[in-house]
């Protein structure tokens, strides 16, 4: 008995559909690894970044500043830190920057350690409300108004492409 295994023949028909199936799964990984055209936060439209220079009157904030942009209505946040000189470039997870609208902005002073009385000292009481009742030293920089988003009246539009922000803390002559 002679067996013969069958010869398989590849016809034009079978070569153009394994080459069809061969791009369709190659779109399907590129689709599945760029999210369908779609960014991480889910914006599609224009995106801007921002660099800028924080100051008071003709002085730069000093290193270590906070400057936070929240959208006005949407999700989206980015944050910067200031140089010596009082610049910043505002982060945010997408690389492109933050998308475009209106965005309301908060500036915090460097964080500094602060001597607290110990809980367990006797004129602990005293020792607070004295420390309440002197003026803040953060104040002489950025003062408490420009601290939240709710209380600073500092917005910036952000338009697709580079932006320049610049915001001067200087208190405001009647």
């Amino acid at each position: 008995m002679n067996r013969h295994l069958p010869t398989q023949r590849r016809n034009s028909a079978s070569v153009l559909a394994s080459t069809f199936c061969g791009w369709l799964l190659l779109c399907g990984l590129a689709s599945s690894v760029t999210g369908c055209g779609k960014s991480v936060d889910g914006y599609t439209g224009l995106r801007g970044t921002i660099s800028g220079v924080i100051s008071r009157g003709d002085e730069p904030v000093p290193a270590g500043c906070n400057i936070l942009f929240a959208a006005a209505s949407g999700p989206y946040t980015g944050n910067g830190v200031t140089d010596a000189a009082g610049r910043f470039t505002v982060g945010y997870r997408v690389r492109q920057g933050l998308p475009a609208g209106k965005y309301l902005v908060q500036i915090t002073p460097p964080r500094q350690q602060q001597d607290y009385p110990s809980v367990d000292s006797p004129d602990y009481v005293r020792q607070m409300r004295k420390l309440q009742s002197e003026p803040d030293p953060m104040d002489a920089i950025v003062p408490k108004k420009y601290r939240s988003v709710s209380t600073s009246g500092l917005t910036f539009e952000v338009r697709g492409g580079d932006n320049v922000a610049t915001f001067d803390l200087s208190p405001k002559r009647p």
